[in-house]
C-alpha cells in the first residue's frame, strides 16, 4: 500500500508541473496510478521528465475546436498555407490546410461540430495553462484531419485512407484514429502500409461492443507492428463493460472510463469509451519520444508491451501484460508480476 505522505508528495510534484490552478486537474483521475485511481501513471512522468523534443500528432476523427483555449496553442499551423483562398499555396496536393484537412470535403474546414475529436485532442495535449484540464503532453504539434461530416458522423474506406497520406505529408511522428469499422479493406490496408514503411506509429481502438475481436485498422496489429490497438479499462483495472478485448488483437488497456476533457465552444464534458483510452496510449507515447528521442519509433509497440503492468483481469484478453504505464514507457522499466488484484 502506497502511504499517505507518498502520495502528497506525487501529487504536490505532479500539480506544480501542470499548474496548481489548473481548474479540473482533480478530474483526471486517469493521470493517476494509486490503488484507488489505477490510471497512466502520467503525473509521475511529469514529476521526473522533461520533454525536449518536438512531437507531430495527426488526430484523424470529427476534426478539433481549434480555437479551444486550451488547444489553440498547441495546434500546429501550415504556415506555408493561406487559409480559404481555395489554392494550394504550398503545393503539397492539398488545398487551404492551414490549420489541417478536411479529408472529406477535400478543404481546410477542420472545425469540429461533433465534439468527439475535441475530446481526444485534449486528453493528448491540452496547454497546462491554468485554464481547465491538463493534457498529457504539456507541449505537442497537433493536425487536425477531420474524416465526418455534421453530426451524425459516418466516413467511407477512400476518406480514411487519403486522411492517412494527409497526416503522412504533413510528417506525423504519431497517427491517432479513434475510429474502426469490422470489414477488411484493401485501401484501408494499404495506407497502413504506408504508415509501417514511413516508421509512423499509429494508434487506434478495439471498439466499443464487448465482443472479443476488434475493428480495423485495429485489427491490422497483427500485421503490422506499427499499430497499436487499444482497450479500454476503469479505475479499478478491469475491463469496462462495452470495451472489446482480444488475446492477440489488443494491444493494451488505458483508462476509458469517465474520461474529463475538452469539447467545443470553450467547454468541458466526461465521456467514456476505447476512444477516450486511445488518446492515453497517444499522449504516453508521445511524450515516451520526446523525453527519449524519436528513435523509440521504430519498436514502440514492443516497449508499450513489455513496459504494461499486469493485473489478473487483463490474462487471456490482451497481447501485452495488460494496463498501460506511462512512467515505465518511459523509464523502460519491464513488468512481469501481478501488482494489484482487483
Amino acid at each position: 500500500m502506497i502511504s499517505a505522505l507518498f502520495l502528497f508528495i506525487l501529487m504536490t510534484n505532479s500539480i506544480s508541473f501542470a499548474s496548481a490552478e489548473d481548474r479540473y486537474l482533480s478530474r483526471q483521475w486517469y493521470l493517476e496510478y494509486t490503488p484507488q485511481n489505477i490510471g497512466a501513471n502520467i503525473k509521475n512522468v511529469w514529476s521526473d521528465f522533461k520533454q525536449v523534443e518536438d512531437i507531430k500528432i495527426a488526430i484523424i476523427d470529427t476534426g478539433i475546436d481549434y480555437k479551444h483555449p486550451d488547444l489553440i496553442q498547441n495546434i500546429e499551423i501550415n504556415k506555408n498555407e493561406i487559409p480559404n483562398n481555395g489554392i494550394d499555396d504550398d503545393r503539397n496536393g492539398f488545398v487551404d490546410d492551414y490549420y489541417g484537412y478536411n479529408a472529406q470535403r477535400k478543404n481546410g474546414k477542420v472545425m469540429d461540430v461533433h465534439g468527439h475529436g475535441t475530446h481526444v485532442a485534449g486528453v493528448i495535449g491540452a496547454s497546462h495553462n491554468s485554464q481547465g484540464i491538463a493534457g498529457i503532453m504539456k507541449k505537442v504539434s497537433l493536425i487536425p484531419i477531420k474524416v465526418t461530416l455534421g453530426s451524425s458522423g459516418g466516413y467511407n474506406d477512400e476518406d480514411l485512407a487519403h486522411a492517412i497520406e494527409y497526416a503522412i505529408e504533413r510528417k506525423a511522428d504519431i497517427i491517432h484514429m479513434s475510429l474502426g469499422y469490422y470489414r477488411k479493406n484493401k485501401i484501408l490496408k494499404t495506407a497502413i502500409e504506408k504508415t509501417f514503411k514511413k516508421n509512423i506509429v499509429v494508434v487506434t481502438i478495439a471498439h466499443n461492443h464487448s465482443r472479443n475481436s476488434s475493428t480495423y485498422p485495429g485489427a491490422y496489429s497483427k500485421e503490422y507492428s506499427n499499430i497499436i490497438n487499444v482497450a479500454a479499462s476503469t479505475k479499478d483495472a478491469v475491463l469496462t463493460y462495452f470495451t472489446n478485448y482480444h488475446k492477440s488483437l489488443v494491444t493494451v488497456f488505458a483508462p476509458g472510463e469517465k474520461i474529463y476533457s475538452t469539447v467545443p465552444n470553450n467547454k468541458y464534458k466526461y465521456m467514456q469509451g476505447t476512444s477516450m483510452a486511445a488518446p492515453i496510449v497517444t499522449g504516453s507515447i508521445g511524450l515516451a519520444l520526446s523525453i527519449r528521442g524519436k528513435h523509440l519509433k521504430k519498436n514502440m509497440r514492443q516497449r508499450v508491451i513489455d513496459t504494461s503492468s499486469r493485473f489478473e483481469s487483463f490474462s487471456g484478453k490482451v497481447f501485452s501484460n495488460g494496463l498501460l504505464n506511462a512512467y515505465n514507457l518511459i523509464s523502460g522499466q519491464t513488468s512481469f508480476n501481478y501488482v494489484w488484484k482487483k
